[in-house]
Parts: structure tokens; C-alpha cells; sequence
């Protein structure tokens, strides 16, 4: 981290570069924050799934273009398997850089997944991938079940693979691409407000630009320069001030939509009840072409949108104990007032109590 810190001297960019590089985030700004998650695209900004999908991609498809360039080496070890076997290598060593996070956990065990049908010469469905992976995940770490991050990726997966086999008509390059972005948005809606009481209404245009940007620019000249920093130091810093050049690129773009008033969608957290009709309104939505009433999915998700959570009637008091650290807060509710008493400590320029906690 010293060693990144100094290679870009102090530059804005120096904590979202530090993300991406060892999945330290400390050094990201409360701004900065802000403009990813009105945006959605907080997920680039760390060594992620994506990006460990992503490596794992470059190094299979690379080392198996390199291997059939070698005739006898192909005929003795089949190509595909030996880009197998340094993929999950390549993608093992970067979720170490990580410190194997959760994420990065449940990442590393997807492509492991991936890779072993490769070794093994089997052919599976990528729903049946999908839920090999989710078995295994679960078994690791049962408890990843109570992570928000832990329902946010296999849903994405699992919408991703919905929308993108359910013979949606597509019209043109741009939207065969941008379609992704849309299908996860919307796939994501009820999750979205059941977690987080938000939606990002820009973030498929904000993902359509930031993703390949992130993932196919900045990524690799961050990952080329981490490892050549200890090597060739000039080299090293070379490409880490070239990511960050391509940040400052893209940032712009970035903090314009979260200025926007249409970018995020904040309401109440729905009725519990109206998750289940939320989630058939999303596959009623996903239906393949050719089923009729796909747009009553529409109805469906009213529910979670409309409905108001209860409170307190003519005369009566709700009182609610936070636990907020160093001390007790204490929120009051009437029918049409909220007195919130103690909102905790603060502890850095970019986390509190009042905001992580009670709010």
C-alpha cells in the first residue's frame, strides 16, 4: 500500500487504484463513495467477482491461444486444460492480493466451479454451474447467507442468465451489450428496495460506460503495474499513473449522473409480504417472448412500491433502542413525528454511527 501510495503521489485517485489493486478502501473519499453508489457501480471499486472472473477469462483464453500455437504440446496436454489449471491460479493470487474477503471467497469458488468442468471434460448447464457454485459457497461459509453482497452476486448471476436465455429480441450491437445492465437493474429492483430501501435509476447507463472502462482499462494497467512495482519500479508506477489518468478519464462522466435528481430512487422498505409478489412480477417480466401478459409482472411489483409500512395510530408511541456503540439511541415515533435522540459517535470523516446504523 506505502509502495502505491508513493507511486502516485498523493494523487485523487490513489484510494480507488489501492481498491483495485489489494482490495484496500480505506483511502476511497465519502465523495467518492457517494457518486458509486448513487451510480451502482460501487461493485468495480474492489477486487471483486467481476474482476476475478475477468483475470480468469484473460489468462484461459490467452494461455489456450498460446498452447494451440504448439502442436506437440497440444498433443500431449489438451490446451484447454492447462489454461484451466493457470486461470484458477492467476485468479487464486489475485483474491490472495485481496486478503480472501467474503467476496473474493465466493468469487474464487465460482470460477473453481467453472474450471473443474473444464478439467473433468464436463459439460454443464450455467444454471446448474450457478447452483454447484451457490452449494459450495454454502457449505464454506454458511453464514455468507446474512451478507447482503452474498444475495446481490448470485441473483445478478442468476438474472444475467434469465434475461440473456429467454429469447429477448435484441436490435443492434449497443443494445445486445447494453441489454445486461438493464436486465440486472431490473431483475435487482426488489432486492434493491428490500435491502437498501434504494435504486439507482441510472446505473445501467452509468454501468454501460463505467464496466468495460474499469474492467478492460483500468484493471489491467492497475494489476501490471502492482506486480512490476516491485520489479521495475519506473515501469510500475508508469502503469498505476496511467490507471489513474484513465480514472480521472471516466470520472467525470460518473459525478455528473449522481448530481442528477433522477439518479436514485430512495422510498420506505417495503411489506415483508410483498417481496414474493415482487419476485413472480420480475419473472413475469423475464418470461421468454411469446407468453402472453408478460407486462402484468408491472402489477406484480406495485405491491413493494405502494403499500406504506404501518405506524402507529391516533395516540399511540413506538419507542425503538439502537444499539449505536458507546451508548444507546433512542428513537421516538407518533403518527406524524420521529424524535431520534443520540445519534453516536463519529469515527472517521467517512463513517458514523448515524449513518450506518441509524439511518
Amino acid at each position: 500500500k506505502r509502495k502505491i501510495t508513493a507511486a502516485l503521489d498523493n494523487n485523487v485517485f490513489t484510494g480507488i487504484v489501492t481498491a483495485l489493486a489489494i482490495g484496500e478502501r480505506q483511502g476511497i473519499t465519502k465523495h467518492q463513495w457517494d457518486v458509486f453508489t448513487r451510480t451502482a457501480t460501487n461493485h468495480l471499486i474492489a477486487i471483486s467477482g467481476l474482476h476475478i472472473g475477468l483475470v480468469a477469462a484473460f489468462i484461459f483464453f490467452t494461455v489456450r491461444w498460446g498452447w494451440l500455437r504448439f502442436t506437440s504440446l497440444a498433443l500431449r496436454i489438451p490446451a484447454a486444460k492447462i489454461a484451466a489449471v493457470l486461470a484458477l491460479c492467476g485468479a487464486f493470487i489475485y483474491a490472495a492480493m485481496a486478503g480472501f474477503s467474503i467476496p473474493t471467497q465466493r468469487a474464487l469458488i465460482m470460477v473453481a466451479v467453472v474450471m473443474s468442468g473444464v478439467l473433468l471434460q464436463r459439460h454443464r448447464a450455467p444454471s446448474h454451474t450457478l447452483a454447484l457454485a451457490l452449494l459450495v459457497v454454502l457449505i464454506f461459509d454458511p453464514l455468507s447467507v446474512m451478507s447482503a453482497g452474498f444475495w446481490l452476486s448470485f441473483c445478478a448471476v442468476a438474472v444475467i442468465l434469465i434475461g440473456m436465455h429467454s429469447r429477448i429480441r435484441t436490435t443492434g450491437k449497443w443494445w445486445k451489450w447494453g441489454r445486461v445492465h438493464v436486465l440486472v437493474a431490473l431483475g435487482l429492483l426488489p432486492l434493491m428496495l428490500i435491502l437498501f430501501q434504494r435504486v439507482p435509476l441510472l446505473s445501467p447507463l452509468a454501468n454501460f460506460v463505467a464496466v468495460p472502462w474499469v474492467s478492460i482499462l483500468v484493471v489491467p494497467f492497475v494489476l501490471m503495474g502492482t506486480v512490476l512495482l516491485e520489479i521495475f519500479p519506473l515501469m510500475g508506477t508508469f502503469f498505476l499513473k496511467s490507471a489513474a489518468v484513465m480514472l480521472s478519464v471516466l470520472w467525470p462522466v460518473l459525478d455528473g449522473l449522481s448530481q442528477l435528481e433522477i439518479a436514485q430512487w430512495v422510498q420506505h422498505k417495503p411489506v415483508t409480504w410483498t417481496a414474493i409478489p415482487a419476485i413472480i412480477g420480475t419473472l413475469l417480466l423475464f418470461a421468454p417472448r411469446g407468453i402472453p401478459g408478460r407486462w402484468i409482472g408491472i402489477v406484480w411489483l406495485m405491491p413493494a412500491i405502494v403499500l406504506m409500512p404501518s405506524r402507529p395510530v391516533e395516540g399511540d408511541v413506538w419507542f425503538t433502542l439502537l444499539d449505536v456503540g458507546q451508548g444507546l439511541s433512542a428513537v421516538v415515533q407518533t403518527r406524524d413525528h420521529v424524535l431520534i435522540y443520540d445519534t453516536g459517535a463519529r469515527f472517521s470523516q467517512s463513517f458514523d454511527a448515524g449513518s450506518a446504523v441509524v439511518a
